[in-house]
C-alpha cells in the first residue's frame, strides 16, 4: 500500500478527528511515520495523541490516544 501524505493524513483523521499538529517523518529504515494531533481536552498546545504508521506500508502500528487513559475507546484494535 503506498499512500501520499493527504491519505495518511486523511487516515489520522478518520482515527481521530482533530487538528494534526505535526507530522514526524522517519529518519532511520525501521522508524515509524508519527502524526501528531490535538484533541480540545488536552492542555498541551500541540497535543498529546499520537498515530504511528508503518513508514512502508502505512498501515496503523499505534495510536497513543490522551483522551482516555491506556486507549480503551478503540483506536488499539486498528
Amino acid at each position: 500500500m503506498n499512500l501520499s501524505i493527504d491519505d495518511l493524513l486523511y487516515e489520522a483523521d478518520r482515527i481521530l478527528p482533530a487538528p494534526t499538529t505535526w507530522v514526524n517523518f522517519p529518519q532511520t529504515p525501521r522508524a515509524s511515520v508519527v502524526v501528531r494531533k490535538k484533541l480540545s481536552e488536552e492542555w498541551h498546545p500541540n497535543g498529546r495523541s499520537f498515530i504511528y504508521f508503518d513508514q512502508y506500508t502505512r498501515k496503523v502500528l499505534f495510536v497513543e490516544c490522551r483522551e482516555c487513559a491506556d486507549c480503551i475507546c478503540g483506536h488499539a484494535d486498528l
